[in-house]
């Protein structure tokens, strides 16, 4: 989380905007504001990351989640192969199914058998592990075949990535792979062999060679987003094949006047959701217009968000006072831009927000302690999805080794940029909360039921098979 917040507001930002000759203030209106935010939050997260690390009641609760309630259910268990790729397909086949059939790629659907489903889209990366598992598995070999279903594999999530129309579930799950990959060798628990670096240099080759391409298929889901609500999940496929294949419609679109919500900050559209700082600028802007009025239209709003985290049936039981249909189908940057020009077709359209303009609006300063509060909660829940084991090969100097549980590795990236207005991090405190009330409790629990329902499964039907 601190390696990707330093990434998000201070190490990519001036890289990109060098690359692509521009200032590092381009299109920012509040350059300085932004720095101010960053650099406290930066502070206040240190802050809270050492005092975890120094408060006994934290470690112990963490080593409790992990040793008392992860480890005895299996978590840390790495599945086979096999195991990993009928996991995955159900992840995949969850994802088609509220795409092509419940209409998903619309609209924020509801009721318990879809919500379900949606919890289980992560499990869709999980193939991938295979890639890296030898990094945490020893005298673990990929057999050639591999590579090509998950070539094909790769196929798919990119189909029905275009059906959702999201970038982020089509580059998540490999971006949390290279993190995990990249983490074993600095770590020292996988030794790089020679045939390794010149992989690496093949795949560096082949990927900056398709940035260009790359940059554009990120574009073409934002071109065709507009039109998701009209036409089908395969319809949406084939506009964006067919963007794709018009270059003209790509350039016209980055050359549109911006209207009452600009998010430009660097070109390559991959990059920018990287180190967007627009984001924030954005949100300072419109913080600096709010009223009273205003303001606590902001804090109401993002209270009901709050209490639409839980399921509409225990919200009716317990009567809160909250709206989920509205709140769940607008973004906080959405709500925030409708109550300064009170139009109310901007609510859905998900614009990205941040968390030093949104909560300076809801909270004022007060929300420096908030968010430290919440920080001090989050690490010791984070971290527990990781196990600290002593090394075999170093017994006799008693040294320990981390161990990344398989639901870890396929959220490393959500993870990287979790205090972010990136793609699948926090625009505001909103997704923290969640996961203190149920993110580190409901994934868990659906990837362990799914993986022992998955073992007995192999067991019956093909006891020596995938190991």
């Amino acid at each position: 989380m601190i390696i990707g917040y330093l990434s998000y507001y201070f190490l990519l930002p001036p890289v990109a905007t060098f690359i692509e000759g521009k200032s590092f203030t381009s299109n920012l209106y509040h350059p300085i504001e932004i720095m101010f935010h960053a650099f406290l939050n930066l502070t206040i997260i240190i802050i809270t990351f050492i005092l975890y690390q120094k408060t006994k009641i934290l470690q112990k609760i963490r080593l409790f989640i992990s040793h008392k309630i992860y480890y005895p259910i299996g978590m840390y268990v790495y599945p086979t192969n096999i195991q990993l790729f009928l996991m995955g397909i159900i992840g995949i086949t969850a994802m088609a199914y509220i795409n092509f059939i419940a209409g998903g790629y619309q609209v924020n659907i509801s009721g318990i058998f879809n919500k379900l489903l949606i919890g289980y889209y992560p499990f869709a990366y999980l193939p991938y592990i295979i890639l890296i598992k030898k990094i945490f598995v020893t005298n673990n070999k990929i057999k050639r075949t591999w590579f090509v279903i998950i070539i094909i594999y790769t196929i798919l999530i990119a189909i029905i990535s275009f059906a959702r129309n999201s970038r982020y579930a089509l580059f998540s799950g490999i971006a949390s792979i290279l993190l995990t990959y990249a983490w074993g060798i600095i770590s020292g628990y996988y030794k790089l062999k020679k045939i390794d670096y010149f992989r690496l240099l093949f795949f560096m080759i082949i990927f900056v060679s398709s940035i260009g391409f790359i940059s554009d298929l990120a574009m073409t889901m934002v071109i065709v987003r507009q039109q998701r609500k009209k036409i089908t999940a395969l319809e949406l496929i084939m506009e964006s094949i067919h963007t794709m294949q018009n270059p003209e419609i790509i350039h016209a679109y980055k050359n549109e006047p911006s209207q009452s919500w600009d998010e430009n900050y660097v070109d390559n559209i991959f990059l920018a959701r990287l180190c967007n700082l627009k984001y924030a600028d954005n949100s300072i802007d419109l913080e600096n217009k709010m009223g009273t009025i205003a303001r606590g239209y902001i804090k109401n709003i993002e209270i009901q968000k709050i209490y639409a985290i839980f399921p509409r049936p225990l919200i009716e039981k317990l009567n809160l006072p909250t709206d989920k249909d509205l709140v769940e189908n607008a973004s906080m940057g959405d709500f925030m831009l409708f109550a300064i020009n009170g139009d109310d077709t901007i609510l859905g359209g998900f614009r990205t927000g941040s968390i030093f303009g949104i909560e300076l609006t809801a909270w004022g300063w007060s929300y420096i302690l908030i968010f430290g509060l919440l920080l001090l909660i989050i690490f010791p829940l984070s971290d527990s999805l990781t196990l600290q084991i002593k090394d075999k090969k170093q017994k006799e100097n008693n040294i320990s080794r981390t161990i990344l549980s398989p639901i870890a590795i396929i959220n490393l990236f959500g993870w990287f940029v979790f205090l972010t207005s990136a793609a699948g991090g926090s625009e505001s405190f909103v997704n923290l909360i969640n996961y203190i009330l149920r993110g580190w409790i409901q994934l868990p629990f659906l990837y362990i039921t799914l993986y022992w329902l998955i073992n007995l499964f192999t067991k019956i039907f093909s006891p020596s098979y995938g190991k």
